[in-house]
Formats: structure tokens, sequence, C-alpha cells
């Protein structure tokens, strides 16, 4: 019933993934979907917290298919009124020990609380895809003061299924120049409000 496969997925970490709701037995589509966000949200989980606490970045590394990679891209910049050259948008891409490397250290100095809002979660056998759209904050709870889409796809290694859902590739962007989530992929209630500066 697409009603349990959904509210699943809203509720991943709940009991609904696997004694089903109200008595009836999730299907296997839900407990999937419901597995694989709950690998989704407890990413966010262990990248935030305050500043001067070490993540838990053993438990980052094993969220990860070993050919797993982060991809982001970058806003660029125009050239300065002082002859400062210009910087081109561009896309990089890390393993999981390259992100470590160069966000450890900004996420242990700095606060950095990043949460989902709204999630689309699609399975097919051994792989996964979420369209997950985040938003990051100083304080637990505070303001928002950025927002984009995660891509997110997951696989289950047929070599060791026991493993659960592992990330094999994460593509992020964020709102930035004029560029916003678009509304289909936002809380229906509205609650999630960015301030912009475009």
């Amino acid at each position: 019933m697409r009603t349990i496969t959904v509210l699943a997925g809203v509720l991943a970490t709940s009991a609904i993934a696997g004694a089903g709701w109200y008595g009836y037995e999730a299907s296997a589509e839900a407990r999937a979907e419901a597995e694989a966000l709950a690998a989704v949200e407890a990413m966010y989980s262990v990248i935030s917290g305050p500043a001067g606490q070490d993540r838990d970045w053993d438990a980052f590394r094993g969220m990860f298919a070993e050919d797993g990679r982060l991809s982001l891209f970058t806003r660029g910049r125009p050239a300065g009124a002082d002859g400062t050259a210009a910087v081109p948008a561009r896309r990089i891409t890390w393993t999981p020990e390259e992100y470590v490397e160069k966000a450890g250290t900004h996420m242990k100095s700095n606060a950095f609380y990043e949460e989902s809002v709204w999630n689309n979660v699609q399975v097919f056998g051994r792989m996964a895809h979420v369209f997950s759209t985040y938003e990051t904050y100083n304080t637990p709870g505070g303001q928002a003061v950025a927002r984009g889409i995660n891509s997110i796809q997951l696989v289950k290694d047929p070599a060791d299924p026991g493993a659960g859902w592992k990330v094999l590739l994460i593509v992020w962007d964020t709102e930035a120049d004029g560029r916003t989530v678009p509304g289909a992929m936002l809380p229906a209630d509205g609650s999630a409000v960015v301030p912009t500066d475009d």
C-alpha cells in the first residue's frame, strides 16, 4: 500500500520500518525505502555538532561504499576591482577521506548543523536514490543559513548483504545566484525559509 510506503519513508527511524504500523506489516518496498532514508539521516547527524566537537569520522567513513565519492559545485568568484583574478565555478570530487581532511578542521572549529527538510526516496533491487533538500544552521533549531539539494546514490553490496545501504555517490548544489530549490522539493507547509543575499 503506497500510503504505508510514504509514511515509512518519513518515519524511517521508527518501528514502522520493521514491525509495521497499527498492526500492518510494512511492505518490502517500504522497509527498503525506510532503511535507505535512515542511512541518509545518519549521515546528516554524524557531520553535525557544535564548535570544538570532533565528529565521528570513523562512522562517517563506514557509511560509504569502498569506491564512494562526494561531489560538489563551487560558486566561483568574479574578478575583483583590485585586480584579483576571477575564479570560475567548477565541480570538485572527493573521496570520503579527502572530505574528512578538508572539512574536519572547519567543522571542529565552527558549529555546523545540517538536516533534511524534504526527501524523495526511490529503490530498485540493490540500488536506491534519495533527492534530499537540506538546510544548514549555526545552532540547532536556529535560522537556516543555507539550503540546497543532495542527490544521493546508495547501494547494497552482494558480497556483504548484511552491511546495509552504503553511499556510492553524493552530489550537492546550493541556492545561489538567483537559483532556488523548487517549491515541489520543499515542505508543503512552507517552513523551510532561508534569507538570501541575491
